[in-house]
């Protein structure tokens, strides 16, 4: 005999099995990023190190704290950073956490806007927050999930998801808008696109105290935008000056070409979607974004007929910032970077600020195919399109789930290379050819890594004490197959090495460093620099490939001035190296040059 709580049972699992799915992107780009975080600074960070080095030293005041960086506002940021460096020991690894827990709370004000949307229809609901939150949480924002510097780039969007939600949730509430104002402060003074928050957060402002006067609201308003708009000011130019970001010329020539001009702004706009399948991404990515903006036009379009219907404004006005949200960061991302490079513009880091467009177009599509009259244009659309659209978007997320799966992985080996070279910074110059440096000072960052150190603020680096090979624990000798040195070849006082360095035949793995070493008659052999492994973008997805072509996805290469090395025959060898165990072995070939 069945019992009667059987089917209440069955659909209490049920119900949690589908929220457990709905938010199972956030659980998973956790489990992701978890270990792949480097707690040391990498790249653009050291700026942030010696700011913190200023303050610790006494020469840092609040005018340098709100100064822009690289024209960018920093100061929200930089609150997180020196609080990583100070209370918790330099360990900037917990920036990444941070990051996720600012997507969170975007996943959380979504889901407290849309709540509406499912009243009553709770699977409706687990689909719609699971492509929110596939948006929300993906992967193909690559190194943003992992670089200690760009947990900032999350900030703005945070910030602004969480004010439109605290004045969705309670309008008419003076404690709301000023929470809202601080948010958009937060946005304003923070990396990339901060200062859109306040100005997009405007019509809500102006809808937030519905109930009073239209002379009443309007006051409200102005003051909104007079104090956003001064803080935008203070933020972008009060505490410092623009620096150099390219040719100014290439604007002008930009904005003479305005088909060429869209289809980046398409790019960018689809660049979640349409990255990570063998099709040529540009054209891919600019499909999905013209796709997209199709539905965003439908939607405006019958949001517009439907503007009477009590509620359908006030329903679809939070989703259509957030679209815009992400439009203008786009169009922004647009100017700022292809005056500079093309390349450079197209960074996996610039999905942070554009996947507000894809997700405010989904919400909007909801909203209006839930609130549509039955025989609606819009919802009749939706009734036969609509799982097909909603499949493709699954499948397009999972593909560029994947791809950036791999960019975070390789992201994760250029900053474990860093960390490596930062152990040879008492005894080798940390040179700019193989440390990436963005400083005034080429050994500015040595004298930084050794500040963290002496304050015990470098997490995880062990300082080298010697150069001399004696110094090293002496591990098996690589596989010859796979790593080797080339013949040295000197010209003009310089000389060129190279080679390959893979470990194991199972061919998925490099060590950190490559040293190079010199022996002559009158002294023993020492290390006189290093090279880092030349790893490929695509070195995750091709295992057949690294097998056939071991020189390209385990090469590495350096040049050198002959003043490096010792007078005579010198013995020219190279080492694979490791950090933990100061671990080095030997790569297969030795070279006698005369010099």
């Amino acid at each position: 005999m069945t019992s009667p709580n059987r089917k209440p049972l069955l659909s209490r699992l049920l119900f949690v099995l589908g929220w457990t799915l709905a938010w199972s992107p956030a659980l998973l780009i956790l489990t992701m990023l978890l270990p792949l975080r480097v707690p040391v600074p990498f790249e653009d960070a050291w700026a942030f190190v010696k700011q913190y080095r200023d303050w610790w030293e006494g020469d840092y005041g609040w005018r340098e704290f709100l100064a822009p960086h690289n024209n960018h506002p920093s100061a929200s940021g930089k609150v997180f950073y020196f609080i990583a460096l100070h209370w918790l020991g330099g360990d900037v690894g917990v920036l990444p956490l941070v990051a996720w827990a600012f997507s969170l709370i975007i996943a959380v004000s979504v889901w407290v806007m849309a709540r509406s949307l499912w009243m009553g229809r709770s699977s409706r609901g687990m689909l719609l927050m699971f492509c929110a939150n596939l948006t929300i949480f993906t992967a193909a924002q690559g190194h943003s999930w992992v670089w200690d510097f760009v947990f900032q780039n999350f900030i703005p969007g945070m910030a602004f998801c969480a004010a439109l939600a605290t004045l969705w949730k309670w309008p008419g509430s003076w404690s709301a808008l000023v929470v809202a104002w601080c948010l958009s402060i937060m946005a304003t003074f923070s990396f990339g696109t901060g200062f859109l928050a306040g100005l997009l957060l405007t019509p809500m402002v102006a809808m937030h105290f519905r109930e009073k006067p239209l002379a009443w609201r309007g006051a409200v308003t102005a003051i909104w935008l007079l104090l956003t708009g001064g803080a935008a000011f203070l933020a972008l130019s009060a505490f410092g000056e623009a620096t150099y970001t390219g040719d100014e010329s290439r604007v002008g020539s930009l904005l003479e070409q305005p088909v060429l001009l869209a289809q980046f702004v398409l790019v960018l706009l689809g660049y979640l979607l349409g990255n990570g399948t063998t099709m040529e991404p540009a054209l891919l990515c600019a499909l999905a974004g013209l796709g997209l903006v199709v539905i965003l036009l439908a939607c405006v379009f019958r949001v517009w007929q439907l503007r009477k219907e009590p509620g359908m404004v006030q329903a679809a006005m939070p989703w259509v910032l957030t679209t815009l949200f992400g439009l203008l960061n786009a169009g922004l991302i647009s100017y700022g970077r292809l005056r500079s490079s093309m390349i450079s513009a197209m960074a996996p880091r610039y999905v942070t600020f554009t996947l507000f467009f894809t997700l405010g177009v989904l919400l909007l599509a909801a909203v209006v195919a839930v609130r549509d009259k039955p025989s609606g244009w819009f919802r009749v659309g939706m009734r036969r399109a609509g799982l097909l659209l909603v499949g493709g978007l699954i499948a397009l997320h999972v593909v560029n789930w994947n791809h950036g799966w791999q960019h975070m992985k390789w992201e994760h080996e250029r900053m474990q290379q860093d960390r490596a070279l930062l152990s040879f910074a008492k005894v080798l110059p940390l040179d700019p050819e193989v440390m990436w440096q963005n400083l005034d000072h080429k050994d500015l960052t040595t004298r930084l890594a050794l500040f963290l150190h002496e304050h015990d603020r470098l997490k995880s680096v062990r300082l080298v004490k010697g150069v001399a090979i004696t110094d090293f624990r002496r591990g098996s000798p690589l596989p010859d197959k796979w790593a080797w040195l080339e013949a040295p070849v000197v010209h003009e006082g310089v000389m060129h090495l190279s080679g390959a360095c893979g470990v194991s035949k199972d061919m998925v793995s490099l060590p950190e460093l490559v040293l190079i070493t010199a022996q002559s008659a009158d002294a023993g052999e020492s290390v006189v620099s290093f090279a880092t492994p030349r790893q490929p973008f695509d070195f995750y997805e091709n295992e057949w490939l690294r097998r056939q072509h071991p020189g390209h996805y385990f090469g590495w290469a350096r040049e050198l001035p002959v003043s490096r090395f010792p007078k005579g025959k010198v013995t020219v060898r190279a080492y694979g190296y490791w950090m933990k165990g100061f671990t080095v072995r030997a790569l297969d070939r030795e070279h006698v040059i005369d010099l």
